[in-house]
């Protein structure tokens, strides 16, 4: 991957995020999904509604994660750097426009 988008990998040089970084690899199968989903289009057949607009239902079976989002330009490959207490506590995922330029890697808790 790096041939090709003439990236230049920096190197980790603080431990705790080395460590971070090293915990967060995992593998396995991964899925988000919601109970029931029901797409509106001309493939539908007799369940096509044209008052509506057109929703198709995507599945993306991904290998390769990292390599996906590296030739997107969305990880950060050099300068890692830990966001304040007040920098984590204002942090909204919601609000990251598709269009910035720094990626961030997130621990989360989640219930369920």
């Amino acid at each position: 991957m790096f041939k090709y988008t003439n990236i230049k990998l920096g190197l980790i040089k603080v431990n705790d995020q080395f460590m971070f970084i090293e915990r967060a690899i995992r593998g396995g199968v991964t899925q988000c999904s919601n109970r029931f989903a029901e797409g509106n289009h001309i493939y539908t057949g007799q369940k096509y509604d044209n008052t509506k607009d057109d929703e198709y239902l995507m599945y993306y079976d991904t290998n390769g994660l990292y390599a996906s989002m590296m030739s997107q330009d969305k990880l950060q490959y050099k300068d890692l750097e830990w966001l304040s207490g007040v920098e984590t506590n204002n942090f909204d995922v919601k609000q990251i426009g598709d269009d910035k330029k720094e990626g961030f890697f997130l621990q989360c808790d989640i219930e369920h």
